[in-house]
């Protein structure tokens, strides 16, 4: 990579601290370079506030007799102030790092909702230098420690003032996505071609989506934890549906939003158009939909009002994590401690005991649901996911058409408060429609 920071013979890296370096390179004392998120070429700003910052700084250029001969503008400007608010002011990270090298923007072209080419790209990225919106720290390659380093980016007190000047939120941010992703059975993604099939879904999220940046969306961000906050992918704002195998019968299960990521708690603080909402969930979903497979009633051997996942002496959530890894596609007898136990320490490390045995946890369970106990370990957990996202295409439809926007998060459903009960109705009437035989309860 060229224009390293340092020449090799400059200086003995190989003797100096961490903190020196960061130091020497011309980073703050205190922040790390890797404390930083790649700029992604696909987010840029949204709504009205794209024209109106674009137009800003290409006059303030333009002011300042600047040369400034750039291909596509707007869309330049666009992704650069997009990623630097969500990045350092959102995700709270001191540095956003970026590609400068020509040779890789063909890939980053072709991957990319934007049009951005390197000379572009690079020409916007040092008039934002000029103009006093960011310091570049140039990428490089050290021979010596033999590690190399993406451009990194850091936003000055002037670009916080072109923030505060137009009021960005994060609602004025979007990373573009497909209404549809479809993988093989490696996880790679497949091209999603226009068909009888694939058209109908597209224009249903297309709809949806549509619906959804239509709306003030407004998240408690400012009650979110910071190690929470610096992942968080606050341009993340539309669905995709998610097919897997390379089968539109596997998998399609709706991803992407912020919020789907958020905890019940901050997601009880979301109002969407200035309203208060709340939350329905399904309880015990997939069990029910193993039951529906069998084309049994899971009321009919626990009674209505018994939790289905709780057994004597053992902790629900961890009886819950293991069902929902043993009948996914990677679960087996043989493995089922392998693959349970990083995910239990994983979600729930307050309560996390090596040398469990997750297969006896799962056997108990078994005994509880013996109707259904020859799914455990039989690699449908693609299966289920398709007909829980029937349920959700169902109530999504249904309150679309309304004008009734509702927050998917997976087996659970957000509304604003007055639309409560449409919602429960909704909910219930899904199974219903698609003949499922064992309905859930629905909570709050």
């Amino acid at each position: 990579m060229p224009n390293p920071i340092l020449s090799d013979s400059s200086i003995d890296l190989k003797n100096m601290s961490n903190q020196e370096i960061r130091k020497l390179t011309g980073q703050n004392g205190g922040d790390f370079f890797q404390n930083s998120i790649e700029i992604n070429f696909s987010t840029g700003l949204f709504g009205s506030k794209d024209n109106l910052i674009s137009n800003y700084i290409i006059k303030e250029i333009q002011d300042n007799q600047l040369p400034f001969t750039v291909r596509n503008k707007q869309e330049n400007i666009s992704v650069l102030v997009a990623n630097l608010f969500k990045i350092h002011l959102l995700n709270c990270r001191p540095y956003s790092r970026t590609h400068m090298d020509a040779n890789e923007f063909t890939e980053i072209r072709s991957n990319s909702y934007f049009n951005i080419g390197y000379q572009g790209w690079a020409n916007t990225v040092r008039i934002f230098e000029k103009l006093g919106y960011l310091t570049i720290f140039p990428g490089g390659y050290f021979e010596a420690i033999k590690k190399g380093y993406l451009t990194k980016l850091k936003i000055s007190d002037k670009f916080e003032e072109l923030v505060k000047k137009f009021n960005l939120s994060y609602q004025d941010i979007l990373k573009r996505i497909p209404e549809i992703s479809l993988k093989d059975s490696e996880d790679n993604e497949i091209k999603v071609r226009n068909s009888k099939t694939t058209n109908p879904i597209r224009k249903r999220i297309e709809r949806y989506n549509n619906l959804i940046l239509s709306s003030d969306i407004e998240l408690p961000i400012d009650k979110i934890d910071y190690k929470r906050r610096k992942s968080t992918g606050f341009a993340n704002r539309t669905y995709t549906k998610h097919y897997l195998e390379r089968s539109y019968k596997l998998g399609g299960k709706y991803y992407g939003p912020c919020w789907q990521n958020l905890s019940k708690e901050l997601r009880g603080k979301i109002k969407i158009n200035g309203h208060e909402t709340v939350e329905l969930d399904f309880n015990a979903m997939h069990l029910h939909l193993l039951y529906c497979k069998v084309n049994k009633k899971l009321t009919d051997y626990i009674p209505e009002g018994v939790d289905a996942y709780q057994l004597p002496n053992r902790n629900r959530k961890i009886v819950k994590t293991s069902f929902t890894c043993c009948i996914n596609n990677n679960c087996n007898k043989g493995n089922v401690n392998q693959v349970v136990g990083p995910e239990v320490a994983k979600k729930y490390p307050e309560i996390f005991v090596k040398n469990t045995s997750y297969r006896d946890i799962l056997d108990e369970l078994g005994s509880h649901h013996p109707e259904v106990r020859q799914f455990f370990y039989a690699q449908i957990g693609n299966e289920i996911s398709n007909m829980e996202s029937k349920v959700s295409d169902y109530i999504i439809g249904k309150l679309t058409k309304k004008n009734i926007l509702v927050l998917n998060i997976h087996d659970s459903f957000i509304v604003s408060t007055a639309y409560k009960d449409i919602l429960l109705n909704t909910m219930m009437d899904g199974f219903k429609y698609l003949k499922y035989s064992s309905i859930p309860r629905v909570s709050q």
